[in-house]
């Protein structure tokens, strides 16, 4: 077992990537933390600003482990679960089909340096007869970082990486965050009916490999925290019949002064794709 290489990889972000979004949070703790965007992002024009501020609120529920969003953002309206989370000290995480994972040789091969230069619009990779997405690990939202690893409704996964002083705030806004304008990425397969997800420096199987933990649901995370003491797992996901993902990533993004984030959703694709 290894830990993941320090390595920072700071992608070329693209010209239009950043949000300009300045929002302020109310609410009131009732148990279940409710509170309100109250600033409005590009498209939305200061004469729809009143019916923006009328739109259903999220509702953060970190007991169920589940952050529900009201607003009507298309796939990002799901409720979605917690369920583990991936530390990165700058590298990317590959998601491949779990019967594949033995094809990537991160550290005996060095096939971790296949990682190292890309551009922030090359989202996957070939790992033997299979492709793999590349997700987690924008060194501009951190450095060293944990990666939350949520369940969608849909069967949707989502990857997100925070930075903020409430976190649980800014994961929910980061799930709530449409879709539309993200990056879009590579297809991958998952026959096997189970993802794994695991750092690039490290193998996928074998003396070289970190371990794995069966990804489940989980109380959402109220701050980032440290990394852990040993070597960092990765996860091993049931897709639950989906046999495809297309991947969508959307790089910093930044909500307010100091709260942003980065995204990488794995959306299911329909049969007959």
């Amino acid at each position: 077992m290894i830990s993941a290489r320090a390595i920072v990889n700071r992608r070329r972000m693209p010209p239009d990537s950043v949000s300009t979004w300045s929002p302020a949070f109310s609410g009131v703790d009732t148990g279940e933390t409710a509170y309100s965007t109250v600033a409005y992002p590009a498209g939305i024009q200061a004469a729809n600003y009143a019916a923006w501020l009328r739109r259903p609120v999220r509702k953060v529920r970190p007991d169920s482990g589940a952050l529900q969003v009201g607003r009507d953002t298309g796939l990002m309206r799901d409720e979605w679960i917690h369920v583990g989370r991936l530390w990165t000290n700058g590298e990317q995480f590959l998601a491949i089909d779990s019967a594949g994972r033995s094809d990537w040789r991160g550290h005996t091969d060095d096939e971790f340096d296949r990682t190292v230069h890309l551009t922030w619009q090359e989202t996957g990779l070939a790992v033997g007869s299979r492709m793999a997405a590349l997700v987690g690990g924008d060194g501009v939202v951190r450095d060293d970082s944990w990666v939350e690893v949520f369940r969608g409704g849909s069967g949707a996964l989502a990857l997100v990486q925070a930075g903020g002083l409430d976190y649980r705030s800014v994961l929910a806004a980061a799930l709530e965050y449409p879709d539309d304008q993200d990056l879009d990425g590579v297809m991958i397969e998952v026959r096997s009916g189970e993802l794994a997800v695991f750092t690039a420096a490290a193998d996928g199987d074998g003396e070289f490999a970190n371990p794995f933990e069966q990804a489940r649901p989980g109380l959402v995370p109220a701050e980032h925290g440290p990394p852990s003491r040993g070597v960092d797992p990765g996860l091993l996901i049931s897709t639950d019949g989906v046999t495809a993902f297309r991947l969508k990533v959307r790089w910093f993004t930044e909500l307010d002064e100091k709260s942003r984030f980065a995204r990488w959703l794995l959306i299911p694709v329909t049969a007959g794709y």
